[in-house]
């Protein structure tokens, strides 16, 4: 498909893709295949199948009913963006909760796409509470390389010149993702009832490469509310 970014479908993505992205009845996504869509093709973009944006669990079983195969990264698209029924069906073909996902320029497990959705997704918590009954590893650390190292950088040097609350959320974003924490990310958009999770299971208040704590995100961020959960020394 071509010419559908301002529908939210980016260029290369399929029809199939789209089939799951826009919630369709599983039986669309069987009748596609059926008529020569294939279940393993790739969005040249961003290398993700269409198994990676499924959006229910019906989505799962007719992909993987149509030969599709089961990829451990399908658990950072349904954490980001599906419900926790999405990810139990993917948890429970045993795609493992704390797969690393290799993408062309970054690193990182399920509990970051929890985390930096988590605003648009009303099934953030559930989700990331699921993800850790599984023990996913709340302190796992993104790790941006190649060019998008260098685009992080940039950011960073943006941030130091402008100042954190005068760049825009991507800006931001980025200047803050090298060795970044789901608690980071958290604290970054400012999900309370995300981040009292990740206290809860354990996480630490480790800083990114930078230097920068959850704490400091967030008021930074100006996520005042979150200062006193986030706080790693006494006032």
């Amino acid at each position: 498909m071509h010419g559908l970014n301002d529908l939210g479908y980016y260029d290369t993505q399929t029809p199939l893709m789209a089939a799951t992205k826009s919630h369709q009845d599983p039986a669309v996504l069987t009748t596609l295949v059926e008529l020569r869509a294939d279940p393993n093709g790739r969005a040249s973009r961003t290398q993700l199948s269409s198994l990676y944006m499924c959006r229910s669990p019906g989505h799962v079983r007719a992909l993987l009913e149509q030969k599709a195969e089961l990829e451990h990264s399908a658990l950072h698209g349904a954490a980001a963006l599906a419900g926790p029924d999405t990810l139990r069906e993917l948890l429970k073909r045993q795609c493992d909760p704390n797969y690393i996902l290799a993408g062309r320029q970054e690193r990182f497990g399920p509990l970051h796409a929890v985390a930096l959705f988590s605003l648009s997704n009303r099934h953030a918590v559930e989700a990331a509470r699921l993800l850790l009954e599984h023990r996913a590893d709340v302190n796992s650390r993104s790790a941006p390389s190649d060019d998008f190292l260098w685009e992080c950088r940039k950011a960073r040097m943006r941030v130091a010149v402008l100042g954190f609350a005068n760049c825009n959320m991507m800006t931001r974003l980025r200047a803050s993702m090298s060795g970044i924490s789901p608690l980071g990310y958290a604290a970054l958009v400012g999900h309370g009832q995300l981040a009292q999770l990740f206290l809860d299971y354990g996480a630490d208040p480790t800083p990114n490469d930078h230097g920068d704590t959850p704490e400091d995100l967030a008021r930074r961020s100006h996520h005042y509310h979150l200062i006193p959960m986030l706080a790693t020394f006494a006032t």
